[in-house]
């Protein structure tokens, strides 16, 4: 399902960004170009962001994973797209 339909951001991708290591809002949209249009977007990405946050926090206590070896991926990405 499309999210954010001004930049084609879709429910799928905005977890997997934070399921790669996002954990705001504002990392989401560096991420996708979510919310640079109408903004109508913000409100179902956060509830998503929120539930997708929730659901990594209780896999890491499961599989006994930090918050840093999670966020590793995304700061990679991140790299990358500054140069």
């Amino acid at each position: 399902m499309f999210v954010c339909v001004c930049n084609a951001v879709t429910d799928q991708r905005i977890k997997t960004v934070v399921r790669d290591g996002a954990v705001s809002l504002q990392q989401v949209r560096r991420c996708t170009g979510l919310g640079s249009g109408c903004g109508c977007c913000i409100q179902e990405a956060r509830r998503l962001i929120e539930e997708t946050l929730a659901a990594r926090a209780i896999k890491s206590t499961e599989l006994g994973e930090t918050a840093t070896a999670q966020r590793e991926p995304l700061l990679l990405q991140e790299s990358a797209l500054l140069g």
